[in-house]
């Protein structure tokens, strides 16, 4: 939440009224929320004046698909020969 004052403070500074603000998480096999420092900071900032605009969400998602479990036959031993 500090982070986010000196960032409001600065961005006033330079005369930036409004932002774009892209979040992410570690995804993939890992968590898929944005940590509670995220909304957090968020809330900082629009509390200090900042118009947000977009909020994108950048989590990576697993590409690798579930392996498939093969299964050959019924079990057990074959008689056939």
């Amino acid at each position: 939440m500090l982070a986010a004052q000196d960032v409001s403070q600065r961005c006033n500074e330079l005369g930036i009224t409004a932002l774009h603000i892209k979040l992410g998480a570690a995804g993939g096999n890992k968590t898929k929320t944005p940590s509670p420092g995220a909304q957090s900071s968020l809330k900082a900032l629009a509390h200090s004046g900042m118009k947000i605009g977009r909020i994108e969400d950048l989590t990576p998602i697993q590409l690798i698909p579930p392996v498939e479990r093969v299964v050959e036959g019924e079990g057990g031993c074959d008689f056939s020969s």
